[in-house]
């Protein structure tokens, strides 16, 4: 039977100690032959940053007479730029999303977003 990890924490002192005992176990896990993934990343954006994004979003909406996808659209591609994909075989430029940014990146579009608001 294999045994399941499923560990998520931030990454600070405190924490260390048990941070270490859960890798620990999951090294014990692959020698005998089982695969695990270990993924280690800056904290993702926190809700009250995307909160306060679509508060912006809207506010751009309202003055541009977008719809608030619209605009959500537009302002992504302008500071996020743009990836195509391909969808049945078409090529389609779309934004970033906004949901893989670290804090740091969110907190950015968040101030590019503000003087993106400011001018207009």
């Amino acid at each position: 039977m294999e045994l399941a990890l499923n560990y998520r924490t931030a990454v600070i002192e405190s924490a260390l100690p048990e941070i270490k005992e859960n890798i620990q176990q999951a090294l014990k896990q692959a020698e005998q032959g089982n695969h695990y993934e270990l993924l280690i990343r800056r904290p993702r954006r926190s809700n009250p940053q995307n909160d306060y994004w679509h508060t912006l979003i809207r506010q751009i909406a309202s003055k541009t007479g977008y719809t608030v996808e619209e605009a959500k659209f537009w302002v992504k591609g302008e500071i996020l730029g743009y990836e195509m994909v391909t969808i049945h075989g078409k090529g389609i430029a779309q934004p970033r999303p906004s949901s893989d940014l670290t804090t740091d990146e969110m907190s950015q579009l968040i101030e590019q977003t503000e003087v993106l608001l400011s001018g207009l």
